[in-house]
């Protein structure tokens, strides 16, 4: 993890070598290589592309376009276009690579194979997810068979395959994906592994994107069990052993129990500490730590820890900010948090406060993501709440009518999203003093209710007082 202290070994390595070799000498050029690699991970990808561009121009000088110099030298510089944003000539470079292996080495062989894994990474970054999958099975099935699929090249194709599935919403298809690899790397190399551990770790996230009962237990056990078994060989301050301490309260979160909550924001509460130590309180991951212990704190309820948790999304949200910038993603999932805790604490001056919050954030997410995605909808029916509790229900009714449209649409009337859009339309519109849609919404609600949850479901009871309201003037 010392970056800073790499680049500056290896820079000092390829000027001695630049000196006393030349700038062409392989030698030099391995050293050039290394450092983009650290460059590249630091996230200096501009100046990571120049190295790899001058690397591969030297390589086709000296060598010519087939040799393999050049190929690990062209697929480098691939990447760098991809992190660079030039993923269109980096799918280009990439089919070049796959065609010229297979005719060096055949197209069964393992540099062809991986190759492929390589283009099928391109091809998603490049918005083509459909043909990076095909690349990826092609390449998972062929690296099975020819090295096992224990081998460290089958594991990074399904890791790659798991991935693409993941980013694309498939969260089922990933997790038989990562079942299949934690299985095969325990049996090889036992649970403990950190290849097991980091695999099992991929699959609880893919889990709890999957959500319910079984598949939240799951991904709780698998969290837990990494947890345990990086604290023991790696210690509490190792950031896997953080980072299994974060997914784990995640899940617990998702789980919602009262002694989950709990569980939750202790070890939220730990892993903040831990990176504030470690890290500083200005870090990317210290706002993240604040960030899932406000969660957790919100989620418990109450107005001390409502309050508590009003405090460390705004801390998130300002280090994010200061980092990333005020429209960035995840700057602007702080500001949505920190706008449901100032509503849940009540009252014109926190509901006013969250109103300019949700309205912002609704602005910023429309721009870059469109009018019906789901983070804008999110937006949507948070500043439809503030303005019905404002007391302006009209404009809140056509925020909310909007968000159960998208929502029907994408996800069926039965999603709990959409039902919670329907009880907020009900809501505004019996505000605005309207009697019969209300009544037809919340009739809906608790139709559905009670037939996927039951009767003693708390919003089919819910529903079912609200129309004994409604009713009751008649």
């Amino acid at each position: 993890g010392l970056v800073e202290e790499a680049q500056a070994v290896l820079s000092g390595i390829l000027k001695d070598r630049k000196e006393a070799l030349g700038a062409d000498h392989p030698d030099t050029l391995g050293t050039m290589a290394l450092l983009a690699g650290v460059l590249s991970n630091a996230g200096s990808h501009k100046k990571a592309r120049e190295l790899r561009q001058s690397v591969l121009d030297a390589r086709l000088t000296a060598l010519g376009p087939a040799s393999e110099e050049t190929l690990l030298a062209k697929a480098d510089f691939a990447s760098s276009l991809v992190d660079t944003g030039d993923a269109g000539r980096a799918v280009e470079l990439a089919r070049e690579v796959v065609a010229s292996w297979g005719e060096l080495k055949g197209p069964g062989s393992r540099e062809a194979l991986v190759s492929r894994a390589f283009l099928g990474r391109v091809l998603d970054s490049s918005g083509d997810p459909a043909g990076g999958l095909e690349e990826l099975r092609a390449a998972s099935e062929g690296i099975d068979a020819l090295s096992g699929p224990s081998s460290q090249d089958a594991t990074d194709a399904k890791n790659d395959l798991a991935s693409v599935l993941y980013s694309s919403g498939d969260y089922a298809a990933a997790a038989t994906v990562l079942e299949g690899l934690v299985s095969s790397l325990e049996a090889s190399f036992g649970p403990s592994h950190p290849d097991s551990l980091e695999a099992a770790s991929f699959l609880a996230e893919a889990l709890e994107c999957l959500g319910g009962p079984e598949p939240l237990a799951r991904a709780r056990d698998l969290h837990a069990r990494a947890l345990a078994e990086r604290k023991r060989c790696l210690g509490s301050g190792n950031p896997l052993t953080l980072e299994s301490a974060s997914g784990l309260a995640d899940v617990l979160c998702a789980l919602g129990q009262p002694g989950d909550l709990e569980r939750a924001a202790r070890l939220g509460a730990w892993v903040l500490a831990e990176r504030e130590r470690l890290l500083g309180p200005d870090d990317l991951l210290t706002s993240e730590a604040a960030a899932g212990l406000g969660e957790a704190l919100e989620l418990l309820g109450g107005t001390k820890n409502l309050e508590k948790a009003q405090e460390y999304h705004i801390r998130a949200m300002l280090g994010r900010g200061q980092k990333l910038g005020a429209s960035h993603a995840v700057t602007l999932d702080s500001a949505s948090a920190l706008a449901d805790v100032l509503s849940r604490l009540g009252g014109p001056h926190n509901f006013e406060k969250a109103r300019m919050l949700h309205a912002r954030t609704l602005a910023c997410r429309e721009r870059d993501l469109g009018p019906v995605h789901p983070a804008v909808l999110e937006s949507v029916s948070g500043l439809a709440f503030c303005l019905t509790r404002l007391g302006f229900p009209s404009e809140a009714a056509a925020l909310y009518r909007r968000a159960l449209d998208c929502r029907e649409k994408a996800l069926g009337p039965e999603n709990p999203k959409t039902l919670a859009s329907m009880a907020g339309l009900a809501d505004a519109l019996s505000r605005a003093g309207e009697l019969e849609e209300p009544r037809a919404l919340i009739s809906r609600i608790l139709e559905l209710r009670v037939r996927l949850f039951g009767p003693e479901d708390p919003d089919a009871v819910w529903a079912r007082e609200c129309l004994e309201r409604l009713d009751g003037p008649r």
